[in-house]
């Protein structure tokens, strides 16, 4: 049984990276942004060291993204009023549109596999989703 569970999470991981669902973000690009429209949903102010422990992403992933963003005029970096040490980091309200154009079309896709899967079905994948991923924070840690 490991072994298919192995190749459905890879498959699974290959299908949500491989089939280029995105238009114009990378995958990382999507995560980033997406944490950023939640914190400013939310009115919380995010760091790159919060988006690193949000998205698990490791910090040279995210600086590069960061900069990738940054450069396309996508995000915003500035220091804490209260902190100066702290660099908070924003989506600029002009392009916002690129990221929730991209959250529609993922969403489009995400509610047509929900319909497909039924809501029972759905809410069994959040249920064991989420599962997963907690039994991983919880073993992870003693493969690294």
């Amino acid at each position: 049984i490991p072994e298919e569970l192995l190749d459905a999470w890879m498959r699974m991981a290959v299908g949500i990276k491989g089939n280029r669902i995105l238009n114009t973000l990378s995958f990382n690009e999507m995560v980033i942004c997406r944490l950023l429209y939640r914190a400013e949903q939310e009115r919380k102010q995010i760091t790159a060291t919060d988006i690193c422990r949000h998205s698990r992403l490791l910090k040279s992933q995210v600086n590069k993204v960061l900069n990738g963003l940054e450069k396309a005029g996508m995000i915003e970096r500035h220091r804490d009023p209260d902190d100066k040490r702290r660099i908070l980091i924003r989506l600029r309200k002009e392009n916002q549109h690129r990221y929730l154009e991209e959250h529609a079309h993922v969403l489009q896709i995400v509610r047509e596999i929900s319909d497909r899967l039924g809501r029972e079905d759905t809410e069994y994948l959040i249920r064991e989703m989420c599962r997963v991923v907690s039994l991983m924070d919880e073993i992870g840690g003693r493969y690294e």
